[in-house]
């Protein structure tokens, strides 16, 4: 038996790269644009941490013990979403969305 599933690649395989339709992009799947936000404000995180920005918060660029890998964790999830206004992707104007959905209803 065998399982294969395609989208579960590299992103440099050669497939990839024959069939680029077959990976996710913002195009293809544009649900992702808060995991990709997320993912960017995270990798700016990391780059601070790094450097050191974030060392007077109690997160010093080594990550010498399981205590200062916790305070960078509780660090990136008090501050990363509101840096990149996280829940503004998960905000609808209610009426206007009921609106539309009816009158696609009754066509």
């Amino acid at each position: 038996m065998v399982d294969i599933v395609l989208n579960h690649t590299a992103a440099d395989s050669a497939w990839l790269g024959r069939h680029p339709e077959a990976g996710y992009s913002l195009t293809n799947s544009p649900a992702l644009r808060a995991a990709a936000a997320f993912d960017t404000q995270l990798l700016r995180f990391s780059c601070e941490v790094a450097r050191g920005d974030h060392a007077g918060d109690g997160v010093p660029a080594a990550m010498s013990s399981a205590d200062v890998v916790n305070r960078a964790a509780d660090l990136a999830r008090d501050t990363a979403p509101k840096a990149i206004r996280l829940w503004e992707y998960y905000v609808a104007d209610a009426e206007t969305e009921c609106a539309a959905m009816l009158a696609w209803a009754t066509g």
